[in-house]
């Protein structure tokens, strides 16, 4: 169960979950940064590329386009980039 709290114009600032005991898979238990253009997401990749950064994953959420690595803990992090409402 997830709830999303928004402090604006954002779908979430904060989205609490139970992650239960599937924790470990990917996006369910992570902490994410958001990014004010597609732009400033692909400089980010670009960044993480350049520093040999692993990427786990990208992807378009309908609502956020995003990417997926690990800190060096191993710890999910994302950033994304919130499209604009339709």
């Amino acid at each position: 169960m997830a709830t999303f709290l928004s402090s604006g114009e954002s779908s979430h600032t904060i989205a609490p979950m139970d992650a239960g005991s599937d924790a470990s898979r990917l996006g369910r238990d992570h902490f994410a940064f958001q990014v004010h253009s597609p732009q400033e997401l692909r400089e980010f990749y670009d960044h993480l590329v350049e520093c040999n950064v692993r990427i786990v994953v990208t992807g378009n959420h309908e609502i956020s386009q995003g990417l997926y690595f690990r800190d060096p803990d191993g710890k999910d992090i994302e950033v994304f980039h919130e499209l604009p409402r339709a």
